[in-house]
């Protein structure tokens, strides 16, 4: 048996971390624009704008320690635009909920 890479090890975990990430927060950004739209808690909202603010920030974390590893693939192109977009829309969808709620 060969010797363990530790490297490659710590970048499927990554990844694994990564895409968790983004289902978890396409969820929290999902719930809140469904919250915003027809609920219209504005405590429930207040809290949820706040958890996307700050899960951005460890997506961000995530991000960058991925691109640490100065990947090649078609993986790498997944997980720059991926998280380009999410992040767009949940700056987008905080803002609206800003904006609106004044």
């Amino acid at each position: 048996m060969g010797r363990l890479d530790y490297k490659h090890i710590a970048f499927h975990i990554i990844v694994a971390f990564y895409f968790i990430w983004l289902l978890v927060f396409i969820a929290l950004v999902v719930l809140t624009l469904v919250n915003f739209f027809s609920i219209m808690d504005t405590t429930l909202n207040n809290m949820l704008t706040t958890m996307i603010v700050l899960n951005l920030f460890m997506g961000t974390a995530l991000y960058l320690v991925f691109k640490l590893f100065r990947n090649k693939s078609v993986l790498n192109k997944v997980v720059k635009y991926s998280f380009g977009f999410i992040s767009v829309v949940s700056l987008t969808a905080v803002a609206i909920i800003k904006i609106k709620s004044f």
